[in-house]
């Protein structure tokens, strides 16, 4: 299988090769999750409504998101194997509806059984996170669908648990550091010109908390595709 220092390395050069291409669903990604973090945030703390009601509210913006989110994920996925094949990609919304549902579905029922796995023990967890990681990969690159996919994504990790262990986990763990870093890095400059701590929000005004809202969400955006590449290498490896 192919080095985790190489999979670091190939699913930087894919996302700067490709960058062009990825850069409109990169927007798309921002822009969803930044009406999203600054719509919670006026009901919440602006309105500030009945925590009920703020429940409610959170919990719909989040589900509303997530569905937009997940349907450029299907795209990512889509470009992404397509790229590491040298192959010209061109997608369309029939592409993404034929195999919404059933990712859906199936992205829900294996983030419940590897949450559920992580409240048990950390071990299930960690069995289920590898087992599971390419059901969705499956139900869009394949388009297969049913729960018979869980089976088919535990079978590519059989006999070679460790490796693909280490090969999704620590490419994403790294770039989840950088992004991290990034963020924080940020965060300090911002907190250095207001001349406030930017971990303590209620001293900030609404377009200093809404910058800050918006800088996250174009951190997290930026990194999101190099987190699909790498899943996708890796996928594409165990099918081989």
């Amino acid at each position: 299988m192919i080095s985790i220092a190489d999979i670091i390395r190939l699913s930087w050069q894919t996302y700067i090769s490709k960058f062009k291409k990825y850069l409109p669903l990169l927007g798309l990604i921002f822009l969803f999750s930044l009406v999203g973090s600054v719509a919670t945030y006026y009901l919440l703390d602006i309105l500030k409504l009945p925590q009920i009601w703020g429940l409610v509210a959170s919990a719909g913006i989040s589900a509303i998101v997530y569905l937009l989110t997940f349907s450029i994920t299907i795209l990512l996925i889509l470009y992404t194997d397509q790229f590491l094949q040298n192959k010209k990609a061109e997608f369309h919304c029939k592409d993404v509806l034929e195999v919404f549902l059933p990712a859906l579905l199936l992205s829900i029922l294996v983030g419940l059984i590897t949450a559920g796995g992580f409240l048990l023990l950390i071990i299930p967890g960690v069995l289920f996170t590898v087992w599971y990681a390419f059901t969705v990969y499956i139900a869009i690159l394949e388009k297969k669908k049913g729960l018979i996919l869980l089976s088919e994504s535990r079978e590519l990790s059989r006999g070679k648990f460790w490796p693909v262990f280490g090969r999704l986990i620590l490419p994403n763990l790294f770039w989840g550091l950088i992004s991290y870093f990034v963020l924080a890095g940020i965060f300090n400059i911002i907190g250095l010109i207001v001349n406030k701590a930017v971990v303590n929000q209620t001293e900030l005004g609404f377009g200093v908390n809404v910058g800050l809202l918006a800088v996250s969400a174009l951190v997290a955006s930026f990194f999101a595709p190099l987190y699909v590449i790498v899943t996708t290498i890796v996928f594409r490896e165990v099918k081989k």
